[in-house]
């Protein structure tokens, strides 16, 4: 059902301010919809800063390939819509990929992963040892090849999120942080708005629950089951030694390595069910670089200027939630967006306020009651 303007209140309060509560605000204040954004800490503080922020076509031709393909597309436009706005530049950079092979079976698996690019129209090209060190020159000189992805780019996440906030704020949004803990209000079996814990309650009559690893407790304070866990991921920030610098993404395996337009790197990542645990281990570093080196041997002698980890929200099934649980009326959660927040953050935003505006229909596939209470 489309959007009826509330007589008291915001019209919608986007309850957390990571990189897809910032991107919901700004495409409702786009709408003409008067949004209140509300963040327990600062905006973008969890795993949006913490993300790689790297932006890369996909292969596959289910649901979420399809969505992370329109996302894709949008952000060349969007970031420079964005600049304008708010003054913010999110340091969007076509930069290119290579997934690099450092031995024969991950050669053939990536020869596979090239035709299927292939075959959804996407530009790869599978390179071999030689070709790839032309590509990037720092790859190691062991690699055996590389799949190469001309179109891959990489946005800072924290950037991002302010850039979507301080738009939406000139579009005619509000934004509200140090909240603390916020709960979620009902009235009549449906949610009414939000509760801070040491302030009187926010009206609306809609609120989208974007809480990330948070939003299993924001939602239970209304009776609402969602099943969310925080998974850790570590990132370190390198200095590369003097007079070089990656000109490419380098992948391998579960490692990351993304150039950054100042000159810093950022290396990553672990994948890490520790709870809500955020800190950084040595363990995480250790393993970090010893798996960034075997890549670009030359990592050896960078600094590290930063270590830090966020926690990502992923649902069971590894896909994002987003929609409207079963029997609980004025509440629209967008929220497991795990390893792809940064990525899906534009169609997360413009799908959520469809929605809201327009009673356009969401995915079926990421509604929150899928497998849970027998939805």
């Amino acid at each position: 059902m489309p959007l009826k303007t509330s007589p008291v209140g915001h019209d919608v309060i986007v309850l957390g301010g990571g990189v897809i509560g910032c991107a919901i605000a700004f495409f409702l204040a786009k709408r003409g919809v008067r949004p209140l954004l509300v963040e327990r800490g600062q905006l973008g503080s969890e795993a949006t800063r913490a993300a790689s922020g790297v932006v890369l076509p996909h292969p596959g031709g289910d649901t979420l390939d399809r969505l992370a393909n329109e996302s894709f597309r949008m952000f060349p436009t969007l970031v420079d819509e964005l600049k304008d706005l708010s003054g913010v530049d999110p340091e969007y950079e076509r930069t290119g990929r290579i997934d690099a092979a450092l031995n024969e079976q991950e050669a053939a698996s990536l020869r596979g992963t090239s035709e299927r690019y292939t075959k959804a129209g996407i530009s790869a090209e599978w390179l071999d040892g030689e070709a790839a060190k032309e590509v990037e020159p720092l790859i190691t000189p062991s690699v055996t090849g590389g799949l190469y992805v001309p179109e891959s780019a990489c946005v800072s996440g924290g950037l991002l999120a302010d850039a979507f906030a301080a738009a939406a704020t000139t579009l005619g949004a509000e934004v509200r942080c140090n909240l603390g803990q916020v709960s979620l209000v009902t009235s009549g079996g449906a949610i009414s708005g939000v509760r801070p814990p040491d302030s009187t309650d926010l009206a609306a009559d809609t609120v989208v629950l974007a809480a990330g690893s948070w939003s299993t407790q924001t939602a239970a304070s209304a009776g609402v089951r969602l099943e969310i866990d925080p998974v850790r991921g570590q990132n370190l920030r390198l200095r590369m030694p003097a007079g070089l610098r990656l000109s490419t993404n380098v992948y391998g395996d579960e490692t990351i390595l993304v150039p950054r337009p100042d000159g810093r790197l950022i290396a990553g990542v672990t994948i890490e069910s520790v709870g809500f645990d955020s800190r950084v281990t040595t363990k995480g570093i250790r393993s970090i670089m010893e798996r960034s080196t075997e890549l670009v041997p030359a990592l050896a002698d960078a600094v590290v200027e930063q270590a830090y980890a966020g926690l990502r929200p992923a649902s069971a099934d590894g896909l994002p939630i987003i929609g409207r649980p079963n029997g609980v009326g004025g509440l629209i959660v967008a929220t497991a967006h795990y390893r792809m927040g940064i990525a899906l953050s534009p169609i997360t935003g413009r799908l959520v306020a469809d929605h809201i505006v327009d009673g356009t229909e969401l995915p079926h596939e990421f509604r929150p009651d899928r497998g849970i209470n027998g939805g």
